[in-house]
């Protein structure tokens, strides 16, 4: 029951931010923490760096080969930005395959004090609709050039220059077991 109040909190209070729901009356701002804490152990666990990480990997394996075809394309009829729009669950998954929002503690039900300043935070992370954004630069020195964006916002893929870019070498470099991978044998064998 009481997580059901709480969505009807939350989802009320998505719908009109301006305005106090009803809802809302029933929770601290300490029951508030505690409940987003449980909800992002759920996704943790589910969909995140908790469950079987290479399989939740791996299940990307012909998304990031669309991108890195993208991004490896110098044909002038290619568009300079590939757009991922997807529902949060699959965008989670991605992010895991990406290697985003990863916390150097692993967060448990033992630890809820010290992950108050934790990456892997769904309600701001995971919004019901998710979009993920790569925007090809062309650049005559050094190289080309990435924009990363996530939800609007410069995402940091871990191995890259620093948040919302990333050189398109380094890229490819990071996420090269997908270029030529077979990626049903690469799911089902969890490699």
């Amino acid at each position: 029951d009481v997580l059901t109040l709480w969505n009807f909190c939350r989802f009320e209070k998505a719908w009109s931010l301006d305005e106090p729901s009803a809802w809302c009356a029933a929770f601290s701002i300490a029951d508030n923490a505690v409940l987003e804490y449980s909800d992002d152990l759920n996704h943790y666990y589910s969909s995140g760096y908790g469950g079987d990480e290479r399989l939740f990997i791996n299940i990307n394996c012909h998304s990031l080969q669309d991108l890195l075809q993208f991004i490896q394309s110098n044909s002038t009829d290619d568009h300079l930005a590939r757009v991922f729009i997807t529902h949060s669950t699959t965008m989670r998954l991605f992010l895991v395959s990406l290697g985003a929002f990863r916390d150097d503690i692993v967060p448990t039900r033992h630890n809820f004090a010290q992950k108050s300043s934790r990456a892997w935070r769904t309600s701001l992370i995971s919004s019901m609709a998710t979009n993920f954004v790569v925007i090809q630069h062309t650049c005559a020195v050094d190289g080309n050039d990435l924009s990363i964006f996530y939800n609007e916002k410069p995402l940091m893929v871990p191995g890259c220059e620093r948040p919302g870019f990333c050189k398109q070498a380094t890229f490819v470099r990071l996420f090269q077991r997908f270029v030529d991978a077979n990626c049903d044998e690469l799911y089902c064998s969890r490699d």
